[in-house]
């Protein structure tokens, strides 16, 4: 078994260098906030937090009040700081408002990132330990973590190569049921085989019967999701993602660290139900109807 080599999880504070702006109260209360300014007379500086509140309000420019609800807390080269909504920023400040928009658009939206990565970073320890439980869980007394093999051999030499062939084929197919079409003559079928005549609408001759439905078919396709070496990788991201110090990584790495939270949970769920699905098929029930049934797959 993998064993981690990382240290504990880092305790850390979500980043605020951009603050979250939820209420007009809080926009209104910040330190030399002005209510009105004049364009002609100020310049704007930089946009320092986002907001998209509600209900709208007028924005800060004189000679303007455009009402709005989504904009930004705006500096002024007096040191001020206003309202100011997207269309008044292109109409008065054409020049400098798109560039510090984009700025710090791309700036806020890092922060959210890198703090969700903060937030899941605090469970990395968690993880690892979900990880190494739904690898050791049993099914049909194996671990997890040893069904790649056993099935493998199973499939490699418990069939003919033939019969493997169209069991595979079953199972990319999405087709579990067997059935048998047999001929009868209208003297000697019983009830049951007129019913079963009625149902499939086949030649007269003919009566077709279902005799078996392959458990677990989906683990021939998918069985090589357990493989040790899949598995040692979904350990070995655990323990990096322990040892990752958000604060620290680039917008790439932010990216593929929410991407791998994101899927961590629904990765795990895969690796039970294809383990589910490969005892399913493995039980003797099943493996001695598909040799009694080979011809008729």
């Amino acid at each position: 078994m993998y064993k981690s080599n990382s240290n504990n999880a880092l305790n850390l504070d979500l980043i605020e260098e951009i603050p979250l702006i939820t209420s007009w109260e809080e926009v209104e209360s910040l330190p030399n906030f002005k209510e009105k300014i004049d364009p002609k007379r100020v310049e704007i500086v930089d946009l320092v937090a986002p907001y998209d509140l509600r209900p709208f309000k007028k924005c800060s420019l004189s000679g303007c009040g455009t009402k709005h609800g989504d904009g930004f807390v705006a500096e002024g080269s007096d040191g001020s700081l206003f309202k100011l909504g997207g269309t008044c920023g292109q109409n008065f400040f054409p020049e400098k408002y798109q560039l510090l928009k984009n700025s710090l658009t791309q700036r806020f939206n890092e922060q959210v990132v890198r703090n969700e990565i903060i937030v899941a970073h605090a469970d990395a320890a968690l993880r690892m330990d979900k990880l190494h439980r739904v690898l050791m869980r049993e099914f049909d007394s194996t671990p997890l973590r040893d069904w790649y093999r056993r099935f493998n051999k199973l499939i490699s030499t418990g069939f003919e190569v033939e019969i493997m062939e169209r069991i595979r084929i079953r199972a990319h197919q999405g087709r579990p049921i067997i059935s048998i079409s047999r001929e009868v003559s209208d003297e000697r079928m019983d009830r049951r085989e007129k019913e079963i005549y009625e149902v499939s609408g086949l030649d007269k001759e003919y009566v077709s019967e279902d005799v078996h439905i392959i458990s677990g078919l989906n683990a021939v396709k998918n069985y090589k999701k357990l493989h040790p070496g899949k598995l040692q990788k979904m350990l070995v991201e655990c323990d990096e993602f322990q040892s990752i110090d958000p604060r620290f990584l680039n917008q790439d790495r932010l990216k593929y660290w929410l991407r791998w939270c994101a899927s961590f949970d629904m990765k795990l769920s895969q690796l039970l139900e294809v383990a589910t699905d490969c005892s399913r098929f493995y039980s003797n029930d099943n493996v001695i109807a598909l040799r009694r049934y080979k011809r008729y797959l």
